[in-house]
């Protein structure tokens, strides 16, 4: 039996066809982790991989709320893996939706708007590896929802209109804002008519984007290399 077929693999939990793992994907193939990707809404949470063989579990946005679980049952199934993964102290990545699904696994408590969608700035308010406490970094918002924070939880960073932007809990961490979008995917992002219908202005915020854009990859290179170190770690633990 070759090490490929024995690595722990990242499972990457999607909710939307837009949304892809984009920059994550490139960091752990860096790292040679191989991901496999499931969109559970679409075809039903149906032969998941137990947790002891995941390297990692990475769960992006999607367009749903993330409390509707009678009008997507896979999102129950989310809730209960994001739970057993940060038992299991497997490393847990949350975009937007997952962010907010990993934030309620835990405890806390979702709530509507204001909504936040472009480029804005969050501050952090612990140092980690989205940078030095009190910094200000500008990143890519696309959400109308927040969370509460989870109690036990490490608030890492906030903004003016949503106080849990990012959170670590245990093995997981939770972003609120798109790092994983680069300039390709954020393209086809403005393609998809109910993602376009949330702005004034596509040309700006294309713009605008391009003018934060090496700044947003440095941070993005260190939060997921960081990701996919721990997967990478926990994935060669199978070849031994």
């Amino acid at each position: 039996m070759t090490a490929a077929r024995l690595q722990r693999p990242v499972l990457v939990i999607e909710h939307a066809a837009w949304e892809r793992p984009g920059r994550i994907e490139s960091c752990l193939a860096a790292r040679g982790v191989r991901l496999e990707r499931r969109n559970l809404v679409t075809h039903g949470a149906v032969d998941l991989p137990d947790i002891a063989d995941l390297a990692g579990l990475v769960v992006l946005g999607g367009p749903m709320r993330a409390n509707d679980v009678d009008g997507h049952p896979a999102l129950g199934a989310e809730l209960d893996l994001l739970r057993r993964a940060v038992d299991a102290e497997v490393p847990v990545l949350g975009v937007c939706l997952g962010h907010q699904l990993l934030a309620l696994a835990h405890g806390a408590e979702l709530s509507a708007g204001p909504a936040e969608v472009g480029i804005g700035s969050i501050r952090i308010t612990s140092t980690s590896s989205l940078g030095e406490s009190g910094r200000l970094v500008d990143v890519l918002h696309w959400h109308h929802d927040r969370v509460s924070l989870p109690p036990g939880a490490e608030l890492l960073a906030s903004s003016n209109d949503c106080d849990n932007q990012a959170f670590r809990l245990g093995s997981a961490l939770g972003l609120q804002f798109h790092l994983e979008v680069d300039l390709d995917l954020l393209a086809e992002w403005l393609a998809v008519p109910e993602m376009a219908a949330d702005l004034s202005s596509k040309r700006e915020l294309l713009e605008t984007f391009i003018e934060v854009e090496q700044g947003l990859a440095r941070v993005a290179a260190s939060v997921f290399g960081a990701f996919a170190t721990e997967a990478a770690r926990r994935a060669d633990l199978a070849l031994r």
